[in-house]
């Protein structure tokens, strides 16, 4: 299993900028994405909608909003464009130095939209609080954190 110290040792000397979606369906579930297990990073592990920004995106919310549509097929609406936001950023150090940051956007959907997963993820699954409590997930790193938040209503 590949720890997120494996993963920044192989990225030295660069800054890598990262996006995640907390998916917020109409009926209060978040969405989860299984990474396919062949994934070099993370493989086999649950997390959020998300990946790098790329150079191409103008900013970190049209990063996530591209993010989400690759990785879902989801399309937000243009409310659901103008009512998300960037709740935290993690920043992610090796020996002193900052080598990479993810930054976690809440969404929050209009309805419960269909799934249509990429060839990265193998599983998605909408969980609520009582999943959340009752089902084991082995999660990327800092997932548990705002899952629990957000059912604690610190979110």
């Amino acid at each position: 299993m590949k720890h997120i110290t494996d993963w920044i040792n192989e990225n030295k000397g660069e800054i890598k900028h990262y996006v995640d979606g907390i998916l917020i369906s109409e009926d209060e579930r978040i969405l989860l994405l299984r990474r396919a297990n062949y994934m070099k990073n993370f493989g086999g592990q649950w997390g959020f909608v998300g990946g790098s920004v790329d150079k191409k995106d103008k900013n970190n919310k049209e990063a996530i909003i591209r993010e989400i549509e690759e990785e879902t097929k989801i399309k937000l609406t243009f409310n659901e464009q103008q009512k998300m936001k960037a709740i935290d950023k993690q920043e992610h150090e090796n020996n002193g130095s900052i080598v990479s940051d993810t930054e976690y956007w809440l969404i929050k959907l209009e309805s419960n939209p269909d799934v249509k997963i990429s060839r990265e993820h193998s599983k998605y699954e909408w969980i609520d609080a009582d999943t959340f409590k009752n089902k084991t997930f082995k999660f990327m790193p800092d997932v548990f954190h705002y899952i629990q938040k957000y059912f604690n209503g610190d979110l």
